[in-house]
């Protein structure tokens, strides 16, 4: 069961896709601005609007980079002795940190292990991501770029952010649940920026696609 069960978890989330707003490009001068990043070989590259490209980060055990164009930051997972950490590069700044490290303790909620899933809240301000938690179900956490603190919102084993559109900075996730006779079901669920449950958006992912959909459109 444990083994069927991750199988659909992964399935989940290769196949629900973000929806993306398109971002005002940040302007280095009138013809050059940078338009997306890339991982090889564990390096961190920017590409820029003239096809040029450089390297951000040069270490080599660095993967899955995201990018925001109107805070000017980079996000991306590090391997490192401790476990995998969340490290940001301000392009502004030019400055490399680290925002979240590892957690191990017993406290699931708290817990913080095989970090993932990176994604930006529209104005940037919020960074969400997915951890390792419970037997059956991970955990979906938020590093707040204004107060520098992370914080725990909701158990989940998949995330997306939505960008634009009615629910714009809400969340959707599957979540693992149980039913009150026994028995366990999973469904998508729209949550607010805080981890609230909002609707339960069912077990089918063209029903998911479907309500984002026809929310774009108000």
């Amino acid at each position: 069961y444990r083994a069927d069960w991750l199988a659909r978890v992964k399935n989940r989330r290769d196949k629900i896709s973000a929806i993306e707003e398109p971002e005002k490009l940040i302007q280095i001068n009138d013809e050059v601005y940078p338009v997306s990043v890339r991982e090889n070989g564990g390096d961190i590259f920017i590409r820029f609007s003239n096809g040029e490209e450089n390297r951000l980060v040069q270490t080599g055990n660095d993967s899955n980079p995201v990018f925001h164009q109107r805070s000017k930051r980079v996000v991306f997972l590090r391997e490192t002795e401790n476990g995998r950490e969340i490290y940001c590069y301000d392009i502004s700044l030019g400055t490399v940190e680290s925002l979240v490290t590892p957690n191990y303790g017993d406290k699931r909620e708290e817990h913080l292990s095989n970090l993932s899933n990176l994604h930006f809240s529209p104005d940037g301000r919020f960074l969400y991501f997915a951890s390792s938690a419970w037997t059956t179900s991970g955990s979906i956490h938020r590093y707040d770029f204004d107060t520098r603190e992370e914080m725990f919102i909701s158990a989940g084993n998949s995330l997306e952010v939505i960008k634009y559109g009615k629910y714009k900075g809400h969340l959707v996730a599957s979540k693992h649940k149980y039913y009150q006779g026994g028995g366990s079901y999973d469904d998508y669920w729209l949550l607010t920026q805080d981890g609230k449950e909002i609707m339960d958006l069912g077990d089918a992912l063209d029903g998911v696609q479907n309500f984002l959909s026809h929310s774009m459109a108000f």
